[in-house]
């Protein structure tokens, strides 16, 4: 034999490789896709058992899941009346026209951070009209919450800068809600008040001035020395143009 070699042993000659024997390939169950399984999900009894639950799990929520989301799902619709229940339409799913309509939205929104129109005149265009804040006569009266986390004051202020030397810029003493529901009645309440400073926020509180008491009553004169002379309410609501549509708050809120 060519690859053998005859050694003494014992007994009499055995025979012997020369070289080692060509490797047996692994065992189908072994590899692949069914090994990882028997490895990862069946390599041990506990293993085993969760895997059984979590495909009972699956075969349980997915098959309604994917009614909801595809079988039922509305995909177009006029307004909210086609995303209800009714007789021709029992079970409705997911309201995906409406959906598409809030993603689009949110892709405008996203489009403000890529462009900010409001700095980069001629960015952003309404109706035709290209938006350019520098040309803005308007006064303004700008509020921000000195611990606001999501809309931090300093880039409140800048806000008030990009509206011009006549905005009224007001830091109050809250967060993000409690700085703008500052009723009288609080006693904590205070504010920092002046005209929005060109040189940054820093700046601004270092001329701005300092005040007790809620912005709302501030705000209050502040409207009132820009509006008209002030009329009786009327006591029948609505007109022969604009009749009443129904009790406040109105049906826009059931929409």
């Amino acid at each position: 034999m060519a690859d053998a070699q005859a050694v003494s042993v014992a007994g009499g000659l055995a025979y012997v490789r020369g070289e080692p024997a060509p490797a047996l390939p692994p065992p189908f169950a072994s590899t692949g896709f069914l090994g990882w399984c028997r490895a990862n999900l069946f390599g041990t009894p506990f293993n085993a058992v969760l895997t059984v639950l979590t495909v009972l799990l699956l075969a349980w929520a997915v098959p309604p899941l994917v009614r909801f989301l595809l079988v039922d799902a509305v995909w177009t619709g006029a307004d909210r009346q086609a995303c209800l229940e009714s007789a021709a339409h029992p079970n409705v799913g997911a309201c995906w026209a409406f959906v598409r309509e809030h993603l689009h939205l949110h892709g405008d929104y996203l489009d403000l951070y890529f462009t900010n129109p409001f700095v980069n005149s001629g960015k952003l265009s309404l109706n035709g009209t290209s938006v350019d804040m520098s040309k803005v006569k308007a006064d303004s009266y700008v509020v921000a919450g000195v611990t606001d986390h999501i809309t931090p004051w300093k880039g409140v202020h800048k806000t008030a800068q990009i509206m011009g030397k006549s905005t009224t810029f007001v830091l109050s003493n809250s967060g993000h809600l409690q700085s703008l529901l500052n009723p009288p009645t609080n006693p904590k309440a205070s504010f920092v008040i002046g005209r929005a400073n060109p040189a940054g926020p820093d700046a601004f509180l270092t001329t701005a001035e300092k005040r007790k008491g809620s912005w709302w009553l501030d705000w209050r004169d502040w409207l009132h020395a820009r509006s008209g002379e002030q009329v009786a309410a009327l006591v029948p609501l609505g007109s022969e143009h604009y009749p009443v549509l129904g009790p406040a708050p109105g049906t826009y809120v059931f929409d």
